[in-house]
């Protein structure tokens, strides 16, 4: 007859064969943290170059200028191909004095951006940011940051971020429209991490 201390250990021996195969299912069963479908090893490093127009419809001001913003254009990204862009946003920019050293500072909100390529599929993103209006050239220099929100096609469950260093020409008061060009540079998903999703 065992004792109590012996029952008690061989209740709570398990054999290394459970043990193993219960690490393997804890692999294959994500939980927590780790059931994060994003998973940074399936980024791919991404770039983008963007040349297009824009124009803008006055909301307010000044000295407070504040403009909804339609924008068109077209480019190449790395792993998209030959794209061609549709977004919108409110832009702000503030021209009442405050530092005379210092530009009228900008702000864009709300933007929404729909890429084409050229199969078809489409990559959704939302975007923000900010700059400043150099008045001495009327050249309107954004920093924006587009998240992506999804897709069409192969793009369907697309996700990542990139920053985008736009240059917008001829901005000023009674010029509705102009030229814009940038470049961006950031993360996305790669489309073989996307399959049987």
């Amino acid at each position: 007859m065992m004792t109590r201390f012996e029952r008690s250990r061989h209740r709570r021996s398990v054999p290394l064969e459970f043990l193993e195969n219960r690490s393997l299912l804890s692999q294959l069963i994500p939980s927590g943290p780790s059931a994060e479908v994003r998973r940074d090893h399936d980024m791919v490093p991404f770039k983008l170059t963007l040349e297009g127009t824009r124009t803008a419809t006055l909301e307010q001001g000044p000295p407070l200028v504040v403009a909804s913003i339609k924008a068109s254009g077209e480019g190449h990204a790395t792993h998209w191909g030959k794209y061609t862009l549709q977004e919108s946003h409110t832009l702000a920019i503030d021209f009442r004095p405050t530092n005379p050293s210092r530009p009228p500072v900008a702000s864009v909100t709300g933007g929404e951006a729909i890429f084409t390529l050229a199969n078809g599929d489409q990559v959704l993103a939302s975007y923000s940011g900010d700059g400043y209006l150099d008045t001495s050239t009327n050249q309107l220099h954004l920093v924006l940051t587009y998240t992506i929100t999804g897709g069409t096609g192969r793009y369907k469950d697309a996700y990542g971020n990139f920053t985008l260093n736009l240059t917008a020409y001829d901005v000023q008061l009674g010029v509705p429209s102009g030229l814009i060009s940038g470049t961006a540079e950031g993360s996305i998903s790669s489309v073989g991490s996307l399959k049987g999703w």
